[in-house]
């Protein structure tokens, strides 16, 4: 596998996709049967994987007089379109947690909390149900008042850990 495929699997391509995409690089406009020859892949993928780059954006499809065919977009215009709609998923990611509303924030605090005491817990019990919890791992329950005082959390965290394993 070459380094652009590598890359571009990191980046979210499937091997099929990366390896087309390259290929389509060193020569174009091909047709899928032409395609599937250059980047040997089977030719009973290789219509699948020209829909998914064109839905990525990383080719064109070119209706030609000998027929269908197709091209890839340069490598730089590429990459700016994959860190745009990665920037923009952070962003609405984001922008779907910020207010100013006092109620929301103490909630998704209290969310995070409890979630990292619960985590802490279940990983700890996971890796020795038998035993006492370690005390950082009670500070940390205690901390956010879901402790051990009356033995129900702790009950019920390994009741999770049994059903998880079960």
């Amino acid at each position: 596998m070459t380094d652009a495929t590598t890359m571009l699997q990191q980046l979210g391509f499937s091997e099929y996709e990366a390896r087309a995409y390259v290929a389509l690089l060193q020569r174009n406009p091909l047709n899928g049967y032409e395609l599937a020859k250059l980047s040997r892949l089977p030719r009973a993928n290789i219509f699948a994987v020209l829909q998914k780059l064109e839905e990525r954006g990383a080719i064109v499809r070119l209706d030609q007089l000998n027929g269908m065919r197709y091209a890839p977009i340069a490598p730089t215009e590429l990459t700016q379109r994959v860190a745009t709609r990665f920037q923009q998923t952070l962003n609405n990611d984001v922008l779907a947690v910020r207010t100013r509303q006092r109620l929301q924030v103490d909630l998704a605090g209290w969310y995070i909390q409890h979630s990292m005491a619960l985590t802490a817990g279940l990983n700890e019990l996971r890796s020795r149900p038998d035993q006492e919890l370690a005390p950082e791992t009670q500070a940390l329950l205690q901390a956010v008042d879901i402790g051990d005082r009356r033995g129900g959390w702790l009950d019920h965290l390994r009741a999770l850990v049994r059903w998880g394993t079960a």
